[in-house]
């Protein structure tokens, strides 16, 4: 992935990112974002490998310093990761709170229904930690939710496509609202649609 700035009219190039273990084919780079104050991006790589799990997928979060310079602060990946979820497929990120999305997790372990889900990542002091996994209330096998994610700016709205979601006909499509329950503790919590 590529980090442009502007300067004036002109826009060049500062640095290329590239993941600490990356391997061939992960695909790094299939998805990215960036915050509203340009200082920390995610980037997906759906098809990595971790814990030998083919094409379980990941996410990589880099972070800005003073100098302008970026490097990779954290690898984010399911808690409940397995082969060929695509994890990282879509990303995005607001402040201290980011949405990976993983079109092909299953409904059960092992089923390889594609229904979908997305996952909430909130960063406490230096770590990104998941807060929490999204699916759909009327999922279903190949509905591929989490194909696409978006999150507004403050962090506490979420929305996430189902582009073979079958309502009102065979893969018509739908998208799927989250809003926000901010315990004390300040985490975010998406609650149901």
């Amino acid at each position: 992935a590529y980090i442009f700035t502007k300067n004036g009219d002109t826009w060049s190039e500062t640095q290329k990112l590239t993941a600490s273990d990356r391997e061939g084919y992960d695909q790094f780079g299939y998805s990215v974002a960036i915050n509203e104050d340009g200082t920390t991006a995610i980037v997906g790589a759906p098809y990595e490998d971790p814990d030998d799990l083919t094409d379980a997928g990941a996410a990589y979060i880099f972070t800005r310093d003073n100098l302008g310079n970026w490097s990779e602060m954290q690898k984010l990946t399911a808690n409940d990761r397995e082969g060929i979820d695509y994890f990282g497929n879509s990303v995005a990120i607001s402040g201290t709170t980011a949405i990976v999305g993983a079109l092909y997790e299953d409904i059960s372990s092992g089923d390889n229904d594609n229904a979908g889900a997305a996952y909430i990542f909130t960063k406490v002091g230096n770590t990104w930690n998941q807060n929490q996994k999204l699916t759909a209330g009327d999922r279903q096998i190949g509905d591929k939710f989490g194909m696409s994610v978006a999150i507004n700016e403050d962090g506490t709205t979420a929305i996430v496509g189902a582009p073979e979601e079958d309502e009102g006909g065979n893969g018509a499509g739908a998208v799927y609202i989250f809003g926000d329950d901010i315990d004390n503790d300040g985490i975010l919590n998406i609650d149901d649609p």
